[in-house]
């Protein structure tokens, strides 16, 4: 799997000698992924740095020693840099720098133990705002999916002078509010299902189980060789690949432990939002698939009534319900809230994708190198492709 090469940023004494000695057993010179991922796929060089949470293992790739510009990729739940891998690979060829670490827990990032590290929003944020200051990045696009969209923006909050544009994928920015159900319903049954079936989820791993699952399914029937190299990929930082239950309770902490700060840290999601008001003079991209549960076309909610907010109607197409408007036209509550907090003339892309779920990536990577491509567009082209 691709070399080695090991970053010292002295800031954060991660220096081979004096720093940590436990350091070059995580990453360093007889480092070893700690899962294998088919090399076809995740051809690129590993680089590991230390922060005060554990070493965060990350890709940095570019074809030359002056780049166009520097892109920041951030994963969500339970994905890794692997997520991006075809991005990177568009960016790369394309003359930019592609950098995407796994944010601890998650990937080949060291797994600190729970007890010391709570794998919340907020440690996730602090720990990625340390990896940006050490790799002291400047000039960055950074794309957010996932629980990637409040940790990438909480963290590049810490110092907003380094961002020079973004791109948002499937993701929110905001606070959530009960009063907000109508928009987010799934949202919030999702986080509260994680919640109450804590244990049940760390004895079975389902979640990143039936995300790898799912998304491999995009690369060839179950059983196949693409589809097992996917999915063993997914499930490589979690799970036994043999019986797909958890490597251990700890090992799949990450996964579950995001959700309980939604309660128990709303402050968080709050900076969030003023993370957000530091960025909305810049440059900004959203692509987003249209089909995504949570972020995409407003589905109806068969446990409320009405199960669309009026005057919206719930209407069947292609098999599934959704809230249509008076024209018979689905609805997208979170791209309109996302576009509606930039000004006008920062909106450079629309690019809302017909079909493809959550995992923006896996189906719309060409979609988002072109985003990135367009940034700085003299000619501003946004709702040109919705």
């Amino acid at each position: 799997m691709g070399r080695t090469r090991f970053a010292c940023a002295a800031g954060l004494m991660i220096c081979l000698g004096a720093a940590s000695p436990a350091l070059g057993q995580d990453c360093g010179p007889n480092w070893e992924p700690p899962f294998a991922v088919d090399p076809a796929l995740y051809p690129f060089e590993h680089h590991c740095i230390k922060t005060a949470g554990g070493v965060i293992h990350y890709i940095d790739e570019q074809a030359t020693p002056e780049p166009r510009g520097t892109v920041l990729l951030v994963h969500g739940n339970p994905s890794w840099a692997f997520l991006y891998r075809d991005v990177i690979a568009g960016l790369r060829a394309r003359g930019y720098r592609a950098i995407a670490p796994d944010l601890l827990g998650f990937g080949m990032s060291s797994k600190p133990d729970p007890s010391s590290f709570p794998y919340s929003p907020r440690s996730q944020a602090e720990n990625l705002a340390q990896f940006i200051e050490a790799l002291d990045l400047r000039d960055v696009t950074l794309v957010i999916h996932d629980w990637g969209g409040p940790i990438g923006l909480h963290a590049a909050g810490a110092s907003p002078e380094r961002i020079d544009s973004l791109v948002v994928l499937n993701t929110w920015g905001w606070t959530l509010h009960e009063s907000d159900r109508p928009l987010f319903h799934f949202l919030f049954d999702w986080v509260n299902y994680n919640v109450s079936n804590t244990q049940e989820l760390l004895r079975t791993g389902s979640l990143p189980k039936s995300v790898g699952q799912s998304v491999a399914g995009l690369y060839g029937p179950p059983g196949s060789q693409p589809y097992l190299a996917v999915r063993n990929a997914y499930w490589g930082p979690f799970l036994n690949l043999s019986t797909g239950l958890p490597l251990s309770k700890d090992a799949i902490q990450p996964t579950n432990r995001l959700y309980h700060y939604i309660g128990l840290d709303p402050a968080f999601m709050e900076e969030v939002e003023l993370a957000v008001e530091q960025f909305n003079d810049r440059p900004v991209a959203f692509v987003m698939c249209a089909d995504d549960k949570w972020f995409g076309a407003l589905r109806c909610d068969g446990n409320a009534s009405p199960p669309c907010p009026p005057p919206l109607e719930c209407r069947r197409i292609d098999g599934i319900d959704w809230c249509v408007d008076g024209q018979g036209q689905r609805i997208y509550p979170a791209l309109d809230r996302w576009v509606g907090l930039w000004p006008g003339q920062f909106v450079q892309r629309v690019d809302l994708r017909p079909g493809g779920g959550h995992f923006t990536a896996e189906y719309e990577a060409e979609a988002i190198v072109n985003a990135i491509l367009g940034l700085h567009a003299p000619v501003r082209n946004a709702e040109s492709e919705r």
